[in-house]
């Protein structure tokens, strides 16, 4: 979806509100 660990940090600075190790850990299981 995402791909990569680089592209969450993009993500929350376009807004999103998840917590950052939330959507690392969502990465780190699916990806």
């Amino acid at each position: 979806l995402y791909g990569k660990k680089v592209s969450s940090k993009k993500i929350i600075s376009e807004g999103f509100k998840f917590e950052y190790t939330t959507l690392e850990s969502f990465l780190n299981q699916h990806y």
